[in-house]
C-alpha cells in the first residue's frame, strides 16, 4: 500500500472539507489562496452556515499522482578546502 493509499484510507471517515483539501493537495501539491478560501467555505457549510453553494469533492484513488512531484536527485556541486580526506589535494 502506497503512502497515498494510506492517506486516502485514513481520511475516509473525516469531514468532507478535509477530504476535499487532501484531494486539492494531491492534485496541486499545495493549497493556494483560493483553495484555502473554498475549503474554509466547505467547513462553514458542514457546520450549518447557509448560503454556501460549494460542493466538496472527496479525495479518491483517481487522485493519486502517477509520478512523484519530489525530485530526489542529490548533486555534489563543490568541495572546498578539504583536509585529510582520502588524499585529496588541499589547494583546489
Amino acid at each position: 500500500m502506497s503512502i497515498y493509499s494510506e492517506i486516502i484510507s485514513w481520511v475516509a471517515d473525516k469531514p468532507l472539507c478535509l477530504r476535499d483539501a487532501i484531494r486539492r493537495l494531491l492534485n496541486g501539491g499545495e493549497l493556494l489562496s483560493q483553495d484555502i478560501t473554498e475549503v474554509f467555505g466547505l467547513l462553514k457549510k458542514e457546520n450549518g452556515f447557509g448560503g454556501i453553494s460549494l460542493e466538496a469533492v472527496p479525495v479518491s484513488d483517481s487522485d493519486i499522482p502517477t509520478t512523484s512531484r519530489i525530485n530526489n536527485t542529490i548533486k555534489l556541486k563543490q568541495i572546498s578546502s578539504p583536509h585529510n580526506i582520502a588524499a585529496l589535494y588541499e589547494n583546489m
